[in-house]
Parts: C-alpha cells; structure tokens; sequence
C-alpha cells in the first residue's frame, strides 16, 4: 500500500493531469477510469429459465405506482404468486382494478401502507411477511419522489425532499433482510446519476447511492442488481411531468414499459451489479449538451457512434448492381452488413450485431416496423420480402440467403433482357 504521502502526491499530479479522464479512482498501486460499454444481453435459451417461484413471496417498493405496478403485473406473468405492495398511500382508482384483476388470475397480492425511510415501519411489515407468508425470496425497490429544478434554485428541503426513498428506505431494506434468502434485490435506479439529467441534481444524488449499494452489497456476498432505468412511457413520474416532448427532442427517448421488463428479464438472469437502460441517442444528446458528451465516461461510445455513421453512410444504401459486381463472399457480406444496418435504422439504433442463427422478431420488430424493412428493402433491391416472412421467426441468415436468391434472379433477368436488345 501506498504511503500517505506518495498518495497525496499521486492526487495532487491528478489534478494538474491534462489526461482527458475526468472521473478517476486512485485504489492503492491502481488508477481506475469510468467508462461507459454496452452491455450483451442473455440468449434465447436461458430466456426459457423460471424467474420466480410459486412457492415464494416477492416485495414491490412504490408498488402502487406506475412503474412498479406494472413490473409486479409483469412478475404474476412470469410465475409470481405471493406479491407484497408497498406504498406511503393507498391504492388509486387504476391501481384498484389492477390489483383486482392479478386476484381473480389466482394470485395474492397484499398492500401494505408503509413509508419505508421509517426503520419501524419497514421492519413491522417484513415481520407480517415473515409470519404470514411463504418465504421472501425478492425485493424490487421501485419508491420514487421527484422535485426537479435547478441548483440555483433547490434549496436544502427541496434537495433533501427526494433522499428518503432512495437513501433510507434502500439502507432499511438492505440492514433488515439480511438474513431472508433472497434470489433477488433490485433497485430502481435512474440514468440521472449514470449520464446526468439536467434539473435532477437532487434525484442524480439520491440515486448514486443506491448504485453504490448495490456494488456494496456484492462486495458483501448479498444479492443485488442497480438498474439506471431511462424514461418509462405510458407510465411512473416522467409521464405525470409531462417532460416527454423537450426530451425526445433531445434524443432521449422512452421505453415502452414492455421493452423494459423484457430487459429486466434478462439481466435477472445475468445479474450484473450495475446497468444503464435507456434510449439514447448519443449524437443527437450531444448537441444539446456537449459539456456532458466531451465527459470520458462517454469516450468509448463515441468511438462507436463515430464508426457506426461511417458505416451508416458507406453501408445505407445498396442496388442489384453493386452487388453484381462482387463475388460470392463479398456479395454474401456485403448484403449482411447492408441488413444489418437496415434492420437497425427500423428499431432505432445506429447499428446491430447479428448472429447468424437471431429471430428477427426477437428483436422486438413489429408489424409496422416489417412493413418499413420490406419497403427499404424492396425500394433499394427491387425484390420483395412478404411481411409475414419477416413476423414468423427467419432467422438473419435465412433473410441473407432469400434476399439473396431473388436479386440474382432480378440480375438474371436484366441480362436477359439485354441480350434480346
């Protein structure tokens, strides 16, 4: 270990350092810099592995609201059958019949009012759990108070007014289930303390802690995931704010709440200690803010981005010619990344790595985006992939080698055609 000296010398030469890394570790002999990857998803076969046992009893903080109302809806979908809701207030109107309808599907659902940043209260209620029900085997934090404004004019109740769930009510849940046999604790984070969120210096706060947590009680032998969510559509507090509009514009889109719990599916699966999941647009992001974009935690995803638009730009555009003038395996590559892309531009992203044996509609592309890839394709190829074809499983090597076959066969019949002249 270093000495104290030789570390006040190391952080002094930090601090005059023109490294670009902004955000920096110094852990005894090793420097540390933050950076930002993307992170692969699980496969299709343990996509078939149970999430949650019958026999078991799952706790939803904030459960009576939307985002963690829904993921309790999505849990009774994947094999939940003891959920336990907790929320400071009763249930809503729509939260009433929510409930009602997971009963009658034959499952048992108990609210309990309970303001987990009290130690008292939390602890009375997982003795209720203890005694009453099978055994508690997940906790899915979801509470969430927002009060956005900017620094100049937060003040100390303000700032402070959005800690207790996030901060107490995460430390509570970590001191009193250490002893459960837990499969799972996941905390709901926010991209706010991962990427930053103008106005949400407070929320930003109040999140770091619990992303921290979680790689604390990893360290510990705990089970625990942080999620860094992005923007839910449809529902929870970014909805009720009305901030939709101002921050697609800014390239920071929202999830539908079905693609957020098929991701969240899989990361129980794979349970890193820490992810990002958001829609985000990271050229279009940066213009609004270059300041946050410059930052080296963004280092390595702007290298991608910068490939990806020159790919996008040698790769978006493809015709029966220019692949006539290849041979076998470059026309067989070159019409892959041309797909590639295309499938890409349809959902969204800047670009994708496919396997060779991916289901496209695992991808998540639906009707109307089969409807755009056949006319991109179509108008670029002149062949024709039926809709149908693309919503019933082919696979992407399937599609290379359909595609594939009908521009020969176009190419085929333009010589014909100009040999009769």
């Amino acid at each position: 270990m270093p000495s104290s000296e030789e570390c006040a010398v190391a952080l002094f030469q930090e601090i005059w350092s023109d490294d670009e890394a902004d955000e920096i570790a110094l852990r005894g002999n090793r420097r540390y810099v933050v950076r930002l990857a993307h992170h692969a998803m699980s496969n299709e076969q343990e996509q078939e592995k149970a999430l949650f046992r019958p026999d078991s009893t799952y706790l939803v903080t904030g459960g009576l609201g939307g985002v963690g109302l829904r993921t309790a809806q999505w849990m009774t979908e994947q094999g939940a059958r003891h959920l336990v809701l907790i929320g400071r207030s009763g249930a809503s109107e729509d939260a009433t019949a929510t409930l009602q309808a997971m009963r009658e599907a034959g499952v048992s659902v108990y609210v309990m009012k309970v303001d987990i940043a009290q130690e008292r209260q939390l602890a009375d209620a997982l003795g209720q759990i203890r005694h009453k029900l099978p055994p508690l085997r997940g906790i899915f934090h979801s509470a969430v108070v927002l009060d956005d404004s900017i620094l100049l004019q937060q003040n100390r109740e303000r700032f402070l007014g959005v800690m207790p769930p996030k901060i107490e009510g995460a430390w509570n849940l970590h001191c009193l289930t250490q002893d459960e046999p837990l499969d799972y604790f996941v905390l709901f984070s926010s991209a706010a303390s991962l990427i930053g969120s103008p106005g949400q210096g407070n929320y930003a706060a109040a999140n770091a802690f619990m992303d921290m947590l979680a790689s604390y009680r990893r360290q510990q032998g705990y089970p625990a995931l942080c999620i860094n969510w992005g923007r839910w559509g449809e529902v929870g507090q970014a909805v009720k704010e009305n901030r939709g509009e101002r921050l697609d514009l800014r390239g920071f889109a929202s999830m539908k709440p079905k693609e957020g719990l098929a991701v969240l599916g899989s990361l129980l699966r794979q349970s890193p200690p820490q992810v990002g999941v958001m829609s985000l647009n990271l050229s279009k992001w940066s213009q609004f803010y270059p300041k946050l974009a410059r930052s080296s935690l963004f280092a390595h995803l702007l290298e991608e981005v910068e490939i990806q638009e020159e790919n996008r730009v040698s790769g978006l555009r493809l015709t029966p010619e220019m692949l006539a003038e290849l041979d076998d395996e470059q026309r067989q590559q070159t019409l892959a990344q041309y797909l590639s892309n295309q499938i890409a531009g349809v959902l969204g992203h800047t670009s994708l790595k496919l396997d060779a044996h991916q289901r496209l509609n695992r991808l998540g592309i639906d009707s109307l985006m089969s409807v755009e890839l056949k006319n991109r394709i179509g108008s670029d190829l002149n062949v024709t992939v039926p809709v149908a074809t693309l919503l019933q499983g082919i696979t992407f090597e399937q599609l290379i080698t359909q595609v594939l076959k009908q521009t020969e066969r176009v190419s085929s019949a333009q010589r014909a055609v100009s040999s009769r002249r």
